[in-house]
Protein backbone atom coordinates (compact mmCIF):
# COMPACT_ATOMS: atom_id res chain seq x y z
CA UNK A 1 0.00 0.00 0.00
CA UNK A 2 1.26 3.47 -1.16
CA UNK A 3 1.54 6.30 1.30
CA UNK A 4 -0.82 8.00 -0.87
CA UNK A 5 -3.43 5.02 -0.41
CA UNK A 6 -2.88 4.77 3.58
CA UNK A 7 -3.80 8.95 3.64
CA UNK A 8 -7.13 8.24 1.13
CA UNK A 9 -8.01 5.19 3.42
CA UNK A 10 -7.99 7.30 6.74
CA UNK A 11 -9.83 10.30 5.40
CA UNK A 12 -13.57 10.44 6.05
CA UNK A 13 -14.04 12.32 2.80
CA UNK A 14 -18.32 13.18 4.13
CA UNK A 15 -16.10 14.90 6.68
CA UNK A 16 -13.86 17.22 4.65
CA UNK A 17 -16.77 18.27 2.53
CA UNK A 18 -18.50 19.11 5.59
CA UNK A 19 -15.69 21.37 6.82
CA UNK A 20 -15.19 23.14 3.26
CA UNK A 21 -18.65 24.14 3.33
CA UNK A 22 -18.49 25.42 7.34
CA UNK A 23 -15.79 27.30 6.19
CA UNK A 24 -17.52 28.44 3.00
CA UNK A 25 -20.38 30.18 4.92
CA UNK A 26 -22.62 27.16 4.50
CA UNK A 27 -22.01 26.71 0.89
CA UNK A 28 -22.73 23.43 -0.83
CA UNK A 29 -19.56 21.76 -2.37
CA UNK A 30 -18.63 18.10 -3.82
CA UNK A 31 -15.20 16.82 -5.15
CA UNK A 32 -14.21 16.55 -8.64
CA UNK A 33 -11.89 14.78 -11.20
CA UNK A 34 -9.51 12.80 -9.38
CA UNK A 35 -7.14 13.50 -6.51
CA UNK A 36 -3.76 15.39 -7.34
CA UNK A 37 -0.71 13.37 -6.19
CA UNK A 38 2.35 15.00 -5.44
CA UNK A 39 5.41 13.03 -3.59
CA UNK A 40 4.66 15.36 0.22
CA UNK A 41 0.88 16.10 -0.86
CA UNK A 42 -2.74 14.27 -1.75
CA UNK A 43 -4.71 16.71 -3.12
CA UNK A 44 -8.31 16.09 -3.62
CA UNK A 45 -10.25 19.39 -5.48
CA UNK A 46 -13.59 20.92 -3.73
CA UNK A 47 -15.63 22.58 -6.22
CA UNK A 48 -18.72 25.07 -4.77
CA UNK A 49 -21.09 24.95 -7.96
CA UNK A 50 -22.78 28.22 -6.47
CA UNK A 51 -20.50 30.47 -6.20
CA UNK A 52 -18.16 29.18 -9.06
CA UNK A 53 -15.09 28.77 -7.03
CA UNK A 54 -12.50 25.75 -5.94
CA UNK A 55 -10.60 24.71 -3.41
CA UNK A 56 -7.42 22.29 -3.14
CA UNK A 57 -8.02 20.01 0.16
CA UNK A 58 -3.70 19.82 0.67
CA UNK A 59 -2.95 16.64 2.71
CA UNK A 60 0.11 15.90 3.64
CA UNK A 61 1.32 11.63 3.28
CA UNK A 62 3.61 11.91 6.18
CA UNK A 63 0.66 13.22 8.60
CA UNK A 64 3.23 12.54 11.96
CA UNK A 65 4.89 16.03 10.63
CA UNK A 66 4.03 18.94 11.41
CA UNK A 67 3.20 21.47 8.62
CA UNK A 68 2.32 24.55 10.04
CA UNK A 69 5.53 26.77 9.86
CA UNK A 70 6.39 25.31 6.00
CA UNK A 71 2.60 25.86 4.84
CA UNK A 72 0.26 27.22 6.72
CA UNK A 73 2.06 30.27 8.63
CA UNK A 74 3.66 31.71 5.05
CA UNK A 75 0.24 31.38 3.51
CA UNK A 76 -1.00 33.82 6.64
CA UNK A 77 1.49 36.22 6.44
CA UNK A 78 1.20 36.62 2.49
CA UNK A 79 -2.42 37.09 3.37
CA UNK A 80 -1.86 39.81 6.09
CA UNK A 81 0.64 41.79 4.62
CA UNK A 82 -0.03 41.81 0.91
CA UNK A 83 -4.14 40.94 0.38
CA UNK A 84 -4.03 42.29 -3.50
CA UNK A 85 -1.32 39.64 -4.33
CA UNK A 86 -2.54 36.63 -6.32
CA UNK A 87 -2.15 34.30 -3.64
CA UNK A 88 -3.98 30.99 -2.46
CA UNK A 89 -5.98 31.90 0.75
CA UNK A 90 -5.98 29.36 3.37
CA UNK A 91 -9.31 28.57 4.74
CA UNK A 92 -8.68 26.21 7.28
CA UNK A 93 -6.48 23.36 8.63
CA UNK A 94 -5.90 20.76 11.00
CA UNK A 95 -1.99 20.42 11.24
CA UNK A 96 -0.18 16.89 12.10
CA UNK A 97 0.06 16.28 15.52
CA UNK A 98 -2.66 18.78 16.56
CA UNK A 99 -4.61 18.19 20.27
CA UNK A 100 -8.19 18.17 19.52
CA UNK A 101 -10.93 16.02 17.92
CA UNK A 102 -10.28 16.08 13.65
CA UNK A 103 -13.53 14.26 12.38
CA UNK A 104 -11.48 14.28 8.78
CA UNK A 105 -9.45 11.63 10.16
CA UNK A 106 -6.02 13.30 8.73
CA UNK A 107 -4.42 16.69 8.96
CA UNK A 108 -4.82 18.79 6.04
CA UNK A 109 -5.17 22.35 4.70
CA UNK A 110 -7.51 24.41 2.46
CA UNK A 111 -6.56 26.52 0.32
CA UNK A 112 -7.86 28.43 -2.87
CA UNK A 113 -7.30 26.40 -5.95
CA UNK A 114 -5.40 28.14 -9.08
CA UNK A 115 -5.65 27.16 -12.36
CA UNK A 116 -2.25 26.84 -14.04
CA UNK A 117 0.45 24.45 -15.07
CA UNK A 118 2.36 22.53 -12.34
CA UNK A 119 5.67 24.92 -12.22
CA UNK A 120 8.65 22.19 -12.98
CA UNK A 121 12.34 23.01 -11.50
CA UNK A 122 13.94 25.09 -13.47
CA UNK A 123 17.25 24.74 -15.65
CA UNK A 124 18.84 26.74 -18.55
CA UNK A 125 16.29 24.97 -20.92
CA UNK A 126 13.29 24.60 -18.68
CA UNK A 127 10.91 26.45 -19.05
CA UNK A 128 11.78 28.30 -22.47
CA UNK A 129 12.94 31.43 -22.16
CA UNK A 130 10.12 33.03 -23.82
CA UNK A 131 7.35 31.50 -20.88
CA UNK A 132 9.73 33.16 -18.05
Amino acid sequence: MTAWDHILNQLNKDALLQRASSLANGSLCHFVDAPIYRISWVIPIIEFPAEKKRWAARIPTAQEFSFLEISVRPLEFVASKHPRLPAPRLHGYFDAGAAGDNPVGAAYMSVDWIEGMQMEPWSLNNPPVPMR
